[in-house]
């Protein structure tokens, strides 16, 4: 960071001797406050960017008019800054507008138009918009195919991505055809082992099984996981997330020991990794101590609860629904032991966090109710 404070603190200088100059240099002017603009960017400082972008786009547009390439770069610029800055409706706003500009220039990158497109669609999908995020997809699409080719790397891209927001839209058929199409296409440019071929039939294997296809699902999301192994030696937390996504819709199909195996190896990866999320970590133990209860091995289902139960709180605090969730699958395996005040208090504290954490007719809440009362009523006889 030390080069881009200096590099400021040069700008900054150079902005007072041009601000000296009259108007004779003020596209200079406009110049350097874009600079700095970009390197406060670099610095995180995004108030102080967003200051500096808006001061060289005003001398640009009195200098240029509001229909001009260099007007448009600025909007691009600023636009970026406020994404960044966690401001997605003004971010969107400033990139319509650049959108806006671009088309009114004969000479413009087309492709520039579709790459900001782009942007705004994954603003819109952010802020879970889909229906808006799915139009601007479509228009980059269209441009995309039009100037690169409908059989290239960025069509393919751009497919993946609107499979993903059908799929938020639980528009099934719709999404498996986007998926289905990506994968084909960065086959044929990629070959059949490139991870991009990996995400998009992992993408397309989910999708499949929220259809309840879980044969494809699998057989699909199984081939992902080769290629991602080929790939993501270095990133192994994303492959113990590929295998607990293989678990779950094994676990969905009712393939409850075939899931099991699953959630163990990617246990067996998360801990060996440095880089994962201790919640991960907790979640997975939890669902193998769900699947462990379900086959009935009781004993190691409720160590694997411990085990959830101390990462939840290390991760997370002591008032996570996760947490309330680990107690009240140790007061019910308690409760099977015949240890009913263990269970009890078990339960007491599941039910005391999920009081503060969900409304009182939750079904959570009244599920922690239930076995309350129903040990109270055992232990008085």
């Amino acid at each position: 960071m030390e080069k881009y404070d200096l590099c400021l603190e040069l700008l900054q200088d150079s902005l007072k001797v041009m601000c000296t100059a009259g108007d004779d240099c003020i596209e200079d002017v406009a110049d350097i406050h874009h600079e700095i603009g970009l390197v406060q960017k670099r610095l995180e400082k995004y108030e102080e960017a967003a200051t500096s972008l808006k001061t060289a786009l005003g001398i640009r547009m009195k200098v240029h008019g509001k229909y001009d390439i260099v007007v448009a770069n600025t909007l691009l610029d600023f636009g970026k800054v406020l994404e960044e800055w966690k401001d997605p409706e003004e971010a969107i706003s400033v990139y319509d507008q650049a959108i806006t500009v671009f088309q009114k220039i004969p000479e413009s990158n087309c492709l520039t138009i579709a790459e900001t497109y782009v942007r705004i669609g994954e603003l819109f999908e952010e802020k879970e918009n889909y229906d808006s995020s799915l139009f601007s997809m479509k228009k980059a699409l269209k441009i995309y195919s039009k100037n690169c080719g409908s059989e290239t790397v960025i069509v393919a891209k751009t497919l993946h991505k609107l499979g993903r927001i059908y799929d938020r839209l639980d528009e099934t058929e719709k999404a498996k055809a986007c998926f289905s199409e990506a994968v084909k296409i960065f086959r044929s440019n990629l070959g059949n082992d490139d991870i991009l071929v990996s995400n998009s039939l992992k993408c397309l294997g989910t999708v499949y099984s929220r259809s309840n296809q879980f044969a494809k699902s699998v057989e699909l999301c199984t081939e992902a996981l080769r290629i991602q192994k080929n790939y993501e030696r270095e990133k192994p937390e994303n492959i113990a997330d590929s295998l607990t996504n293989i678990g779950n819709i094994l676990n969905n199909w009712n393939k409850k020991e075939q899931s099991l195996q699953f959630y163990e190896e990617a246990l067996r990866v998360y801990e060996e990794s440095d880089s994962a999320d201790a919640s991960d970590v907790a979640n997975c133990q939890q669902t193998i101590g769900i699947l462990q209860k379900g086959l009935g091995d009781f004993e190691t289902a409720l160590t694997c609860f411990g085990k959830a139960l101390r990462g939840h709180r290390s991760a997370e605090g002591d008032k996570s629904l996760s947490v309330a969730t680990d107690l009240y699958y140790m007061g019910m395996l308690y409760d099977s032991f015949g240890e009913a005040e263990k269970a009890l208090q078990c339960f007491h504290e599941c039910l005391k966090i999920r009081r503060k954490e969900l409304e009182e007719d939750h079904l959570d809440v009244l599920a922690a109710k239930r076995f309350i009362a129903n040990l109270e009523r055992k232990m008085m006889y």
